[in-house]
């Protein structure tokens, strides 16, 4: 059982992450859903939803969380940082956290603590202004 604090600090990572995705109407766990032409077919919308409602699970708000403290590690740039995209940040940041966060998860805790992001078109990733480390690894 979560300490009464735990709950807390889970619930506001919620209510942060929910925020985010009202904002972000096409962003899910996967990343930006992406399509092509400009009408989507109903079953990539369907899918879209399915995966935002998945973010909002438990296992998706904890995936939320650990991308926000492993972030709050970096400086935040004002330019995009285009040396990496959001999926190789994903990685480096369950390498470090030492469990699996989701593409969409990362760019979400990006966009909730400020980060600079930008969609990159035709993919589910995105390219975000972290800059260098704060904290020695």
């Amino acid at each position: 059982m979560r300490e009464p604090n735990s709950l807390q600090l889970c619930e506001e990572a919620k209510v942060s992450l929910a925020r985010v995705l009202g904002a972000y109407r096409h962003l899910s766990a996967n990343g930006f859903c992406s399509w092509h032409p400009v009408r989507p077919p109903a079953t990539i919308l369907d899918k879209c939803e399915a995966s935002r409602a998945h973010l909002l699970t438990d296992f998706g708000v904890e995936q939320f969380e650990l991308a926000r403290t492993w972030l709050r590690k970096y400086h935040r740039r004002q330019s995009i940082n285009r040396r990496c995209s959001s999926y190789t940040w994903k990685h480096q940041a369950e390498n470090e956290e030492g469990a699996y966060i989701s593409n969409g998860a990362l760019i979400a805790a990006a966009l909730s603590l400020g980060f600079n992001v930008q969609h990159i078109l035709g993919t589910p990733n995105a390219y975000v202004g972290i800059g260098k480390r704060l904290t020695p690894t």
